[in-house]
C-alpha cells in the first residue's frame, strides 16, 4: 500500500511530453544493438517521430527509456541519447537562449519556457554560496528516477556548452543517486568532478558564471523572440507560487532551511502572508513539507545505498525514529521494507 504524495492535486501532473524528449533514442539503441522500433511499439509509441513536438504519453516515455536501459545494461544510456542530439535539438528555444545577454538571462528564459511549453514537472533553482553558485534540479514527480534525472542534467549541460561556444564548464556535477559501476562514461561526458550520493542533482558553478556573455547576444532579438512566443500562444510565465514554495522546501531539507519562517523570508513575506498565498492555490505549508519529505525519502531509498539514518537527515528529520514513523504513516510500511519492495519489483 502506497498513498503516494500527500495532497498532490492529480490534475497538476503532466500527462504528456513532447516526442522530442526522447530525441537521440533510436541512435543510442542502434549503438547498443537494440531494436528501437520494437521497443517503441511495445510501449505503444508506434511510428513516433522523435524530432517532433507531438504530445506523447509521459508514462510510455518513461517505460521505453527504462526498458532500453535495462535490456542494454548501459547505465549511461541517457548520456548516449544526448550525444546523438541534433544541432537543432533546442528548437524554438535555441534563438531565445543564444540571444540572451548573459548566462543568467538564458537561465531565466529557459526556466520559464520549460515550465510553460515543455515539462512543468521539474524546475531549476539558483542558490548563492559565494564564491560558488549551485544550479539545482528540483523535481515534482516521485517517479522521476535516475534515468530521467541523468537525461535532464545531461541536456542542460549540453545546451550550456552550445550557447557559450563550449566556454562554460561546471566545477562539479552532482547526482543524488548512487555511483554507477562504471563512472568513466560520465567523466568523459561531463569533463568535471562527479559527486554521487550528493544532496542535490545539478551543478556547482563559479559565481561569475552567471555574468558570462554569450557570443550571439542581442537584447533586441531576445525580446523579439519572447514577444513572438507570447503572440504564438506560448506566453512565458513563472511557475505557480505553490510550486515555487514546494521546490524551495525540497532544496532546504538537507541543510535544515525548510521551516516556515525561513521559507517565508526567502520569498520576502511573513509567515502569515505565505500561508495565505498558498491557500489561494488550495495548498498549505504542512502538506507541501510532507510531500517534499516523502519524495526525498522515496528517491534515496530506491536509488541510493545510503543508510536510513542518513536518508532521515536528508528528508529533514532529526532522527531515524521520527522519519520511520512519518514514512509508515504515508506508505503503510517502514522505510527498509519499502526499499526491499523496490528491489524485488523495481518497476512496481
Amino acid at each position: 500500500r502506497d498513498h503516494g504524495s500527500p495532497n498532490r492535486k492529480p490534475d497538476t501532473m503532466p500527462k504528456t511530453l513532447p516526442a522530442s524528449t526522447i530525441q537521440g533514442f533510436s541512435k543510442a539503441c542502434g549503438e547498443l544493438g537494440l531494436d528501437a522500433a520494437q521497443l517503441l511499439a511495445h510501449a505503444g509509441l508506434n511510428d513516433l517521430d522523435e524530432f517532433s513536438e507531438q504530445a506523447v504519453d509521459a508514462e510510455a516515455v518513461r517505460t521505453v527509456l527504462e526498458r532500453a536501459q535495462t535490456q542494454s545494461g548501459c547505465e549511461h544510456f541517457a548520456l548516449l541519447m544526448v550525444k546523438h542530439l541534433r544541432d537543432d535539438f533546442l528548437g524554438s528555444l535555441a534563438p531565445l537562449l543564444a540571444s540572451a545577454p548573459d548566462l543568467e538571462a538564458a537561465w531565466r528564459a529557459a526556466e520559464r519556457y520549460y515550465q510553460k511549453v515543455r515539462n512543468p514537472d521539474f524546475h531549476w533553482l539558483i542558490e548563492e554560496a559565494p564564491p560558488r553558485l549551485f544550479y539545482k534540479l528540483a523535481v515534482h514527480d516521485v517517479s522521476f528516477g535516475p534515468l530521467g534525472i541523468d537525461l535532464a542534467v545531461a541536456k542542460v549541460y549540453h545546451w550550456h556548452r552550445a550557447i557559450t561556444d563550449r566556454r562554460w564548464q561546471p566545477l562539479a556535477v552532482c547526482f543524488r543517486r548512487s555511483a554507477p559501476m562504471d563512472q568513466k562514461p560520465f567523466r568523459q561526458f561531463f569533463k568535471a568532478q562527479l559527486i554521487f550520493n550528493a544532496d542535490f542533482d545539478g551543478f556547482v558553478l563559479r559565481a561569475s558564471d552567471r555574468n558570462m556573455p554569450l557570443a550571439q547576444a542581442s537584447i533586441a532579438a531576445h525580446w523579439s523572440y519572447l514577444a513572438f512566443l507570447q503572440s504564438s500562444g506560448l506566453a512565458i510565465h513563472s511557475p505557480r507560487f505553490a510550486d515555487r514554495v514546494f521546490f524551495r522546501i525540497s532544496q532546504g531539507l538537507a541543510d535544515g532551511q525548510y521551516r516556515l519562517p525561513e521559507i517565508a523570508r526567502h520569498f520576502r513575506v511573513n509567515a502569515r502572508t505565505l500561508q495565505r498565498q498558498l491557500a489561494d492555490s488550495c495548498e498549505d505549508y504542512t502538506s507541501l513539507l510532507a510531500r517534499a519529505r516523502l519524495q526525498a525519502a522515496r528517491f534515496y531509498l530506491a536509488n541510493s545505498n545510503l543508510p536510513v539514518t542518513e536518508i532521515a537527515l536528508r528528508a529533514g528529520f532529526q532522527n531515524a525514529r521520527s522519519f520511520s514513523r512519518f514514512f509508515k504513516e504515508q506508505t503503510g510500511v517502514v522505510p527498509l521494507s519499502w526499499r526491499r519492495q523496490q528491489i524485488q519489483s523495481p518497476n512496481g
